[in-house]
């Protein structure tokens, strides 16, 4: 990745590029990279950046795992809405209108 920010012409000091591991998370290996950019470039040289380091983790077959978590839904014996209280399997009447728009 070091080489990545060499090759950029957005970067404007070579020579102070940081790219390195910052931690580890649970299903991940975290990774900093710093250069110096112009305030003008700060986004293009993100978004572009970002495109080339994926790229290169596509070519190196490197994937970036994501964390699935589920939450538990707890349903109550009854429920409130708008003040009225509703029993289980009690299905309140409604009644809905058709009208013709001519």
């Amino acid at each position: 990745m070091a080489q990545l920010f060499d090759s950029s012409s957005l970067v404007i000091d070579k020579t102070d590029v940081l790219v390195g591991v910052e931690g580890f998370g649970e299903h991940s290996v975290n990774l900093i990279a710093r250069a110096w950019i112009t305030a003008d470039n700060v986004l293009v040289a993100h978004l572009e950046l970002l495109e080339q380091i994926k790229a290169i983790f596509d070519e190196s077959k490197i994937t970036v795992p994501y964390t699935v978590s589920t939450s538990p839904v707890l349903l109550s014996t009854r429920w409130r809405l708008r003040g009225v209280s509703l029993k289980p399997h009690a299905h309140p009447k409604i009644s809905l209108r058709r009208s013709r728009i001519n």
